[in-house]
């Protein structure tokens, strides 16, 4: 027998084949061993992945290294038992902590663990390796993400861990650089669930939210943090006479943005929305993405507004032609000017032939990015000797 994922949407034919005995003996089970499993936006990515491989027959889970409140936490939307759930409070100098995480990857006997976060990584590298996971991969992710990373330990990780699991080829570098060993990074960009974008909300999202149906709407989707370049985003908006702007996301930066907002006399125009449970219809109820991001390898958000049939105005961050064609799926300037972000967005509004063809291409050539794409991929990684 022979278990296939669909790489593709219709019409497509390229189709990848797992070998159902090598699927049981090699991946019946993986283990996500992460610090915490709060809502932020690297923690959705994974949440995606492993609903999607427990739909794929394969038994994913989901262990915390720290207790938090549940409604604090993306575990009341994973739809999880307890069984595939589990929470493992760790401290670093109790022994019986150790002794609790190590019988529980004993006893689930994993074929393979991934590792999320500085206390997980060197922690689960330790205990898996002890037990004798025969796979252990490090998720490094992104450009921001290495910055914030512990050289020191991802040296030591490097002669431990079967593969470092990175977004981009920026970030790989910056691993190179660091002294990890090339052959150990392997570049899987964030599988993506498309099937509820692009499609209409059951709600009126524009009515509540107070938004007249007429008004042409940009949205931002994100971290608020510094890297995203939020704040020139509200600048050029300040000089884009109509239309309102949606900026959906959470962070270090939301007081100081909404300060910001209030102080160029935007407040009326712009609405700040934190954690809001739909997404999709947001942006689908949308006619733009905004993403003026200053360091980006590999923008997940960008996708996810193509996919909903959002044109897009994206900073010229590292990757960004990986996903937009400037002129084709969007319009690429200049990271840091707000000037030509907000001659941009006055394009949008003003010119009615660009905009429609733009739109008419938003779709194209996103099957590479999908879910079933990246779990093919992470699944070879697994049976590469």
């Amino acid at each position: 027998m022979e278990s296939r994922v669909y790489i593709g949407g219709k019409g497509s034919k390229k189709t990848v084949y797992w070998n159902s005995h090598c699927l049981r003996k090699l991946c019946m089970k993986i283990i996500f061993l992460l610090d915490v499993f709060a809502n932020t936006e690297v923690n959705r990515f994974l949440l995606e992945e492993v609903l999607f491989l427990r739909k794929q027959d394969i038994d994913a889970r989901v262990v915390t290294l720290l207790r938090e409140d549940d409604s604090d936490t993306l575990y009341s939307e994973s739809l999880f038992s307890k069984e595939t759930f589990t929470c493992v409070p760790f401290v670093w100098w109790k022994g019986k902590d150790w002794k609790k995480l190590k019988t529980l990857i004993e006893k689930e006997s994993p074929a393979l663990v991934i590792t999320s976060g500085k206390k997980a990584d060197i922690v689960g590298n330790l205990v898996a390796r002890h037990v004798r996971v025969p796979k252990i991969f490090v998720f490094a992710h992104d450009v921001n993400e290495i910055e914030k990373r512990n050289k020191t330990a991802d040296n030591i990780l490097a002669s431990r861990t079967d593969f470092f699991i990175v977004s981009s080829e920026e970030a790989k570098k910056m691993l190179v650089a660091e002294g990890v060993f090339e052959g150990k990074i392997a570049v899987l960009r964030d599988g993506i669930s498309f099937e509820n974008y692009g499609v209409a909300s059951l709600h009126d999202v524009r009515y509540g939210l107070d938004i007249p149906k007429e008004e042409f709407v940009f949205v931002f989707l994100g971290d608020l943090t510094a890297e995203r370049g939020v704040d020139v985003l509200l600048r050029a908006f300040a000089k884009v006479p109509r239309g309102f702007l949606l900026i959906v996301g959470d962070g270090s930066e939301k007081k100081s943005l909404e300060g910001l907002s209030q102080s160029l006399g935007l407040k009326a125009r712009v609405k700040f929305i934190q954690n809001y449970f739909d997404i999709p219809g947001i942006l689908v109820s949308s006619n733009a993405m905004v993403f003026p991001s200053k360091k980006e390898a590999f923008a997940v958000p960008v996708v996810l507004g193509l996919s909903s049939g959002l044109p897009v105005i994206a900073a010229d961050f590292d990757g960004v032609s990986e996903i937009i064609e400037n002129g084709e799926n969007g319009l690429v300037v200049r990271k840091q000017d707000s000037e030509e972000l907000a001659k941009a967005m006055n394009t949008f509004l003003n010119d009615t032939e660009l905009y429609v063809k733009l739109k008419g291409n938003t779709k194209k050539n996103l099957t590479k990015f999908s879910l079933s794409a990246h779990a093919a991929k992470l699944l070879a990684l697994v049976q590469k000797k």
